[in-house]
């Protein structure tokens, strides 16, 4: 595993605090038991404003989706309203994307902090004009009181945020911004530590790069061109193993014909010889009832001339 420390770091101050006990951000107002309080599961708000922004969130969400996909206790949330206040359903927030440690996985309609035990752990944002004011500054306060330990801002379009990238981790009660690196062919890549990931700025897209594999995590294209392949492989791989079995038919096919022939030119001069000596005792059997009937004819002439009368002689 690589050192942390090469890929997330903070500018130099106190050291990151650890993993905190949920903070109680507002004054709870409890839900009077007779009352049900709805929670609902929609704002009336777009999940995105423009196609840069959906598809920002939508190439960091699916890879995130695909690399917790074995993990029970890891929940990775898109544009999903979280409650943070009991009996209050307007205090509420929807993170664009989220990565929240700890709870199952299931499916979820809201996300209500209380019920869950605690706040997301990195959340990022993605600025449009109608957005990147309150990204940078109430709902960052908010997410800081709330306990989040990392969060992000980026702008797809550029104009709204500078750096386009921009993390930071919580460090007490406030955010800490994230000391971020060029590389070659990268903008700006920041390494998260709750992710153990590091995001890249790379020409206009947001990148996900993992230093454990020294891989990019594929987005939705990418992932749908890499099953594509990987169909194509298992196809040509399947074609080939049929052509190889009939061949194997074939060749077996040729060598139990083969085998057949090697028996019959065995077997053949047995059966010519057999034949030779049946046509023989054929032709002695001949030979014997030729002779018998030659025999069997001198006797009936000699008895035939037995039974005969003496001649008279002539006068």
């Amino acid at each position: 595993m690589p050192d942390k420390k090469a890929y997330y770091e903070l500018p130099a101050g106190p050291e990151p605090a650890p993993p905190f006990p949920l903070p109680v951000p507002l004054p709870a107002s409890p839900e009077p038991e007779t009352v049900e309080i709805e929670y609902p599961s929609s704002d009336g708000q777009p999940m995105a404003e423009n196609d840069k922004q959906a598809h920002a969130m939508v190439d960091l969400f699916l890879p995130l989706l695909t690399r917790y996909a074995e993990a029970d206790n890891v929940y990775v949330g898109l544009d999903l309203l979280i409650y943070y206040q009991r009996g209050n359903n307007l205090r509420r927030v929807a993170p664009d994307v989220f990565v929240i440690r700890g709870v199952p996985k299931r499916s979820r309609d809201t996300y209500k902090i209380w019920e869950e035990g605690k706040p997301p752990d990195f959340v990022l944002e993605v600025a449009t004009p109608g957005t990147a004011g309150d990204n940078a500054g109430d709902k960052m306060e908010l997410y800081a009181r709330l306990g989040v330990r990392e969060y992000w801002l980026y702008d797809p379009q550029g104009g709204l945020h500078e750096p386009r990238l921009q993390g930071f981790a919580l460090v007490g009660a406030k955010y800490r911004r994230l000391r971020g690196r060029k590389r070659a062919g990268v903008t700006l890549a920041v390494g998260s530590r709750v992710l153990d990931l590091e995001l890249r700025f790379e020409g206009e897209r947001l990148r996900l790069w993992d230093p454990a594999t020294r891989q990019y995590l594929l987005n939705h294209t990418e992932e749908n061109k890499a099953r594509r392949a990987a169909e194509s492989r298992a196809q040509t791989a399947e074609a080939a193993c049929e052509e190889e079995e009939a061949a194997w038919q074939q060749a077996e096919a040729a060598r139990k014909q083969a085998e057949t022939e090697r028996e019959a030119e065995k077997a053949a001069p047995q059966e010519a010889e057999i034949s030779a000596q049946a046509a023989e005792t054929r032709l002695q059997e001949e030979v014997a009832a030729r002779q018998a009937a030659e025999q069997r004819v001198a006797e009936l002439e000699a008895a035939l001339k037995a039974s005969r009368p003496p001649r008279a002689p002539p006068d």
